[in-house]
């Protein structure tokens, strides 16, 4: 972004349009000159929601016509925090649903972290977890997480969290705690059931550690695409896995379980070799600038990231 830009952002966020246009004007015409598609769509981007917050338009016919087209403006809006409360306030008074790659700043009716810490968002709102909070409820979202979040076979649940229980009454039992979890999320089809499957609804809910590996695996498509991605690309994905990592998953003691530590060894199996190829991206020895960044950061969230890519062992083999 450039100066004149970050100028603009500023006058408009003080409610001064008439004063930032000027700028922004500026700011395309030099975008346009220099052949930079990035500032020129920020730019646009930012003149265009002002207006729209300026005249008030919260609602409008057009939204209706292109929702999807406004769903992906709208995420690139919030992910660079442009006119980030109007465009809240209209996705939720249009009920707009997260385009594919929305980030956490969307928001989302449901938001759970499970990676450092467990927490449970119901929009902006934190669910308290006293002593009067039911466990069990809680017990199988975590559970539904650490076996992908998506299509989790009830059989696998059941052997999860009623292990001793016979059939039918492990049965009962899940049915009964799934009702419990929807009552206290109270987010209608937050939890979906279908053929004996339990899933979280991805355009209701936003879950850090699935986000994580759907970007790990993106980032290896950048990394393999090499010069034809460029290096901004690999910084980008680089920088949005550093900062969703904020800790191992489900850390606590409440939370040691065999699943939640495969899970967690999961992640951080899948981190390792996403800093090897990295690190191959930049160049053999000691890395450049890209892996260096990121791997300080994954490794000060969670120390034994350092013993999980070839950095830490540079002489052992790779597979």
């Amino acid at each position: 972004m450039s100066p004149l830009d970050t100028t603009a952002q500023v006058l408009l966020e003080q409610g001064r349009p008439a004063d930032a246009r000027p700028l922004l004007r500026e700011c395309l015409a030099w975008a346009r000159a220099t052949s930079n598609p990035v500032v020129e769509y920020h730019v646009l981007l930012s003149d265009a929601l002002a207006c729209r917050r300026e005249h008030s338009f919260v609602t409008h016919p057009w939204i209706g016509w292109r929702r999807d087209l406004f769903a992906r403006l709208a995420a690139v809006a919030l992910e660079h925090d442009i006119e980030t409360d109007h465009v809240t306030a209209v996705i939720e008074a249009s009920r707009i649903e997260p385009p594919e790659g929305a980030g956490v700043a969307w928001p989302w009716p449901v938001r759970v972290r499970t990676l450092g810490r467990f927490e449970v968002l119901l929009g902006r709102t934190a669910l308290p977890f006293g002593p009067k909070v039911q466990r069990k409820p809680l017990e199988l979202l975590r559970a539904i997480v650490a076996h992908g979040g998506i299509d989790v076979r009830e059989e696998v649940l059941l052997d999860t969290l009623w292990p001793d229980a016979d059939g039918d009454a492990a049965q009962h039992a899940l049915e009964m705690t799934v009702h419990r979890l929807r009552k206290l999320l109270g987010i209608p089809g937050a939890i979906v059931q279908r053929d004996r499957m339990l899933s979280l609804d991805p355009k209701r809910c936003w879950v850090d550690a699935l986000v994580l590996r759907r970007s790990i695996a993106a980032a290896h498509v950048v990394i393999d695409a090499g010069a034809a991605a460029g290096r901004d690309a690999v910084r980008r994905e680089a920088a949005r896995i550093a900062a969703l990592y904020r800790g191992p998953f489900l850390t606590s003691s409440v939370d040691e379980r065999p699943w939640a530590g495969e899970m967690r060894n999961r992640i951080r199996a899948e981190l390792g070799r996403y800093l090897e190829a990295l690190q191959r991206f930049e160049g053999d020895g000691s890395g450049g600038p890209i892996v260096d960044a990121c791997r300080r950061q994954l490794v000060d969230a969670d120390p034994v990231i350092a013993t999980r890519s070839a950095m830490a062992a540079p002489t052992r083999a790779r597979s």
